[in-house]
């Protein structure tokens, strides 16, 4: 059961990790370099991804149009023909040489997004180069994981509808078992209320009760 659990929290990392970078276009190994420095700030992968597809399209816009976006990255000196991941480290630089203060939270709000505040000590971190770790994911494994997922899920399913099928060929069966206790059942309790009639009539000329089939005499 631990091994289980152990592979299963693996495959759902890997499965995140895969599904962010198509969200992002970030390699499968830059992403679980910032999954574990942004852990240090107490920031989730989820979290993480969130802050990243923000960011990816304030550059996609500012790329595209002017605007905003454009004027945001123009006046940290960013250059936006970068990729991705080098824009976020030259971000990271550019915050950490900021004071903090209101202008720099709207900044990281603008940016990142709501939470943007949020992911100011991660790219402090990414600045400082403070954590070291070494990588445990490839885009090999993260395949991996996420068709290990798979499979458990199709294997679910398949115990699922196994049990659907039983449960549908037996519930007919039931049915008509219930019907036919409640049938016996509205006959004896018929035969106990006639008996029970016919004992109250007794009572009043004194003869002996009558007996339940089944009842000794």
């Amino acid at each position: 059961a631990a091994l289980f659990a152990m592979m299963q929290k693996t495959a759902n990392t890997g499965e995140e990790l895969l599904r962010m970078k198509q969200q992002t276009g970030l390699t499968v190994e830059e992403l679980y370099n910032l999954k574990s420095v942004a852990e240090f700030s107490d920031v989730s992968l989820g979290e993480l991804g969130v802050n990243l597809k923000m960011l990816s399209v304030n550059l996609v816009e500012a790329r595209s149009k002017a605007g905003q976006a454009r004027d945001m990255f123009k006046s940290l000196g960013i250059d936006t023909s970068k990729p991705l991941n080098q824009v976020l480290m030259d971000l990271a630089k550019r915050f950490a040489e900021m004071e903090d203060g209101e202008g720099k939270l709207t900044l990281a709000t603008q940016l990142f997004g709501r939470s943007g505040q949020d992911i100011i000590p991660v790219l402090n971190d990414l600045a400082s180069g403070a954590h070291k770790v070494s990588g445990a994911f490839s885009e090999k494994a993260a395949i991996a994981a996420d068709k290990f997922n798979d499979n458990i899920t199709e294997l679910k399913q398949n115990v699922t509808s196994l049990v659907y099928k039983i449960s549908n060929g037996l519930i007919p069966t039931i049915n008509d078992l219930f019907d036919l206790f409640k049938s016996e059942g509205a006959g004896i309790e018929e035969y106990s209320s006639q008996m029970e009639r016919a004992n109250r009539i007794n009572e009043k000329f004194k003869a002996p009760p009558l007996h339940h089939f089944g009842e000794n005499t």
